[in-house]
């Protein structure tokens, strides 16, 4: 269009403003389809969304509840039974649901679980042990115990104690639990041995037939069953006694915390061991005459009052022997008090060397002896009071000043019968009822006192018959 034909621009711009209203509604019905679709698909995307996102949600909320079942609970079951563990509840377990990691780590923690609950118990058992060892005041007794109670703290299935003689340099005595006959009659403890290696070290000794193992076992040990024995020193505070060893029948080994905790429990019993050793020692030196090494009246008593009752209980006889030394005040007057001591000496010496174990010789009082023979009837304490008073007469004594003297003594023999017996007269033998004169007899010797009073004689042999009925009469029995 021209610019300078005003009339053509007119024309042109009427064409224009005739045609705007039509192309207006055209672009308006554009715009409005436009608009209508745009939003459908918008709507639609959004409802795509968000349910995408729901279902991402629900997802997450599924990740975080299995994550809970499979993590986090079982974390938190597993703090919460280590609490437990720490306040004493070693049988606490945690249940393992799965086998991963978290599975894993259950398993590992009531394995340890277990492991120390099985410790705790033992340290528990050493405890109860060591109690139990210092109430028993009878070696044998506490032997059997020692060897019964380390049994059970290993499952071992036998045990041996093997004491050392520190005089004859070797293991002279052993005790046994659990071993056959053939085999503790077949044990033999050599020198430089492993019990000797044992002792003289210090420390335990394994023996199995493992390729590692210094220690092979025996023949003997193969024929009894044995896979695996173990040798522990027993080492007290103040010395050494000897082993223990403990054998198993089901496995070849040992376990460390075995070996552990029966290395603590040889030692406690080295211990009780010891002290009762001393116990003993102790009770003995009470119980014996320190001259001349025999009972002394007051063990004597305590047996005769037990034999007494023994024999009134089983309806059998008891004899008692008495034996008085003759003129032993000569004895002392003439060579002195040292010379009486020798006498006294070779007269308690003599007198153990002709009775058996069963029976009891003891010093009754300054020269005078009893002996209690149980079970032995009037015929068999004769034949004893006669051996004795023959054995006693061919004694020579050699005093300090190189003299010999000879001495001899007088017997007499109660015998007790659990009921009244009449008078009989055996071999010849003086007999007669004895009767405590008062309450105060408490002892058959007020019998022998009442005997050898009218006794005159030198080196006699007496008997007669006592009746356990006539005894109670002086609360004897």
């Amino acid at each position: 269009m021209e610019t300078a034909q005003p009339a053509a621009a007119r024309a042109a711009l009427a064409r224009y403003e005739a045609l705007f209203p039509t192309h207006a509604g055209r672009i308006a019905r554009i715009v409005a389809l436009i608009e209508k679709h745009l939003g459908a698909e918008v709507r639609a995307a959004v409802r795509t969304y968000g349910l995408i996102f729901a279902l991402a949600m629900l997802l997450a909320v599924v990740a975080v509840i299995l994550v809970r079942r499979q993590s986090t609970l079982p974390l938190y079951r597993l703090i919460e039974a280590t609490r437990s563990i720490a306040a004493g509840a070693y049988d606490r377990r945690v249940t393992v649901s799965s086998r991963d990691e978290i599975g894993e780590l259950a398993g590992t923690f009531n394995r340890m679980a277990e492991a120390v609950g099985e410790k705790t118990s033992r340290i528990a058992a050493l405890n109860e042990i060591a109690v139990q060892l210092t109430t028993l005041h009878s070696l044998h007794e506490l032997l059997d115990e020692i060897m019964r109670r380390g049994m059970q703290l290993t499952g071992a299935q036998a045990a041996c104690i093997a004491f050392y003689s520190q005089e004859a340099q070797r293991f002279g005595q052993w005790i046994t639990q659990g071993l056959s006959d053939r085999f503790v009659e077949n044990m033999n403890f050599r020198p430089g041995g492993l019990a000797d290696e044992a002792f003289i070290a210090g420390t335990y000794i394994l023996s199995n037939d493992r390729p590692e193992t210094k220690h092979k076992l025996s023949r003997l040990t193969h024929e009894e069953g044995i896979q695996s024995f173990i040798c522990m020193p027993l080492t007290s505070h103040a010395s050494r006694l000897g082993v223990i060893y403990f054998y198993r029948k089901d496995r070849d080994f040992f376990l460390p915390d075995e070996i552990e905790i029966l290395a603590t429990f040889a030692h406690l019993a080295a211990g009780a061991i010891e002290s009762a050793r001393l116990q003993e020692q102790m009770h003995d030196l009470a119980m014996t005459d320190k001259l001349t090494g025999l009972r002394n009246r007051r063990l004597f008593d305590e047996r005769l009052t037990e034999e007494i009752q023994r024999a009134a209980r089983d309806a059998r006889p008891i004899s008692l022997l008495m034996l008085d030394i003759d003129d032993f005040k000569r004895v002392n007057d003439i060579h002195g008090h040292v010379a009486g001591d020798q006498v006294l000496q070779a007269l308690g010496k003599n007198l153990s060397e002709q009775l058996w174990r069963v029976d009891l010789v003891a010093r009754y009082g300054g020269e005078e002896f009893a002996v209690i023979l149980p079970a032995t009837d009037f015929v068999g304490a004769k034949v004893v009071a006669e051996r004795i008073r023959r054995s006693i007469a061919g004694l020579s004594v050699r005093l300090p000043d190189r003299h010999e003297i000879t001495v001899t003594v007088t017997l007499a023999s109660p015998v007790f019968r659990a009921a009244e017996t009449r008078r009989r007269n055996w071999s010849g033998m003086p007999i007669r009822r004895c009767t405590p004169p008062s309450r105060k007899a408490r002892t058959g010797y007020a019998c022998i006192a009442r005997f050898s009073r009218r006794n005159s004689s030198k080196n006699p042999t007496a008997s007669w018959i006592c009746s356990t009925r006539a005894w109670r009469t002086s609360s004897l029995l």
